[in-house]
């Protein structure tokens, strides 16, 4: 199976991103998900113990993914085992 290039967004393409998302409610989830690259089940982990807000700059530990399951929905480790 052939893996896909994984690119990152270029700085202006960034800034395009987030200009145009200004305003709707997921803009701070987008900014998270570009400051940090998290993946899309550590984003949806998030909560708000995650969060230091007082410290500068802000601080956001990801330490677990959130994954579906046939069961429905779990919490586990991020894909590297640990918390960053």
């Amino acid at each position: 199976m052939h893996k896909k290039e994984v690119r990152a967004l270029h700085e202006t393409d960034t800034d395009w991103y987030l200009t145009a998302a200004r305003g709707h409610w997921l803009y701070p989830i987008l900014v998270i998900v570009a400051a940090t690259g998290a993946r899309r089940g550590e984003i949806l982990a998030l909560t708000w113990n995650d969060l230091n807000l007082e410290s500068v700059p802000g601080i956001v530990t990801v330490s677990k993914s959130l994954c579906q399951t046939r069961d429905g929905l779990s919490v586990k480790l991020p894909k590297s085992g640990k918390a960053r």
